[in-house]
């Protein structure tokens, strides 16, 4: 996997991932690290290899300390707005992880295997979407 760049940090931790979720957020730590042990990502819900770099923040939420970290890949998503400053790569690294807990939290194979798949038409759509979009972008151009 290639390292983070001194742009990519700078331009990650201007990011705010939680940009509307919490009112009274108060942040005490956000840079970037060396993870000194493996942890899971916040955003994809994959591993974060102890030795990689990637995001932390520490904040107070609703009265609890609560630490968040990133893996190297969503980290660099944070550095990567979109046209309209919408982070397209971002948003899909969350919806994969949101996919991913849900299909943990399945009480049988069964009903995983359905959460997955329902997971995965909802993407596929998500993207035909997005190439209709570019299309009649395109389209309207010419």
């Amino acid at each position: 996997m290639k390292a983070l760049t001194g742009r990519e940090e700078a331009m990650a931790l201007g990011f705010d991932p939680f940009d509307g979720d919490f009112d009274d957020a108060e942040v005490l730590s956000d840079k970037i690290i060396t993870y000194r042990k493996a942890h899971d990502c916040h955003c994809c819900a994959g591993r974060i290899a102890k030795g990689t770099r990637g995001r932390r923040q520490a904040a107070i939420v609703d009265d609890a300390m609560t630490k968040y970290r990133w893996c190297t890949v969503c980290t660099r998503m944070m550095a990567r707005p979109g046209e309209d400053y919408d982070y397209p790569g971002w948003e899909r690294r969350c919806e994969i992880g949101q996919c991913k807990r849900l299909a943990a939290r399945a009480v049988t194979p069964m009903t995983a295997r359905a959460t997955a798949i329902a997971c995965a038409r909802r993407h596929a759509a998500a993207q035909v979407e997005r190439w209709q979009g570019v299309e009649k972008a395109l389209g309207g151009a010419r």
